[in-house]
């Protein structure tokens, strides 16, 4: 588990065991992303939209492309966002999504149909998301990851204290994180 080590000598911190963590990645059948904080630092342009890098796309699909490996099937993959974005939507189009939900401001509405549409189990799920307004969706979820917010240092404590995510980076952007589950995935 060397790799563990060099993630978390740049910050990232593992919430639960090693083994648990694998236990957990095991069951993750299908990948959910909020949009702001996790694909782009919540910026918006003058049309209301927020861009995304061309390194997360890579991520992203290095992500499904392990879950193909390991569970021998392409997995659900959508995002869900509390804003209409139109680069969001032009991004799960280009890489072919199976859905993006926008304009939910209660994000569990749209992930319990992401659920019924693809049959899944909340605990199949891995989740990537970066706020407060995220967690209702977190604390559902098999494997949950938090991005990056520096700034939000009372967050952080508060969701290691009730344990609403498996990992916590340092990294931005879903390229940054992907490395343990692709690893775990691969093998």
């Amino acid at each position: 588990m060397d790799h563990l080590k060099i993630f978390g000598a740049l910050g990232t911190r593992f919430l639960r065991p090693p083994d648990m963590l694998a236990r957990q990645l095991h069951g993750i059948r299908a990948l959910v992303f909020d949009w702001d904080g996790v694909f782009n630092d919540g910026w918006k342009d003058a049309q209301g939209g927020s861009p995304f890098s061309e390194v997360d796309s890579m991520g992203v699909n290095l992500l499904r492309f392990a879950l193909w490996i390991a569970n021998k099937q392409m997995p659900p993959t959508a995002i869900i966002t509390g804003q209409q974005n139109p680069l969001a939507e032009r991004f799960a189009a280009r890489e072919h999504l199976d859905q993006i939900y926008m304009g939910f401001n209660n994000k569990p509405d749209a992930f319990t149909q992401f659920l019924s549409r693809h049959g899944l189990e909340a605990k199949q799920v891995a989740f990537f998301f970066d706020d407060v307004l995220d967690l209702a969706v977190a604390r559902q979820c098999g494997f949950r990851i938090q991005l990056r917010r520096l700034a939000a240092p009372m967050l952080e404590n508060y969701i290691t204290k009730k344990g609403d995510a498996d990992l916590l980076t340092r990294f931005s952007g879903v390229s940054m994180v992907c490395a343990k589950p692709v690893r775990y995935w691969c093998h």
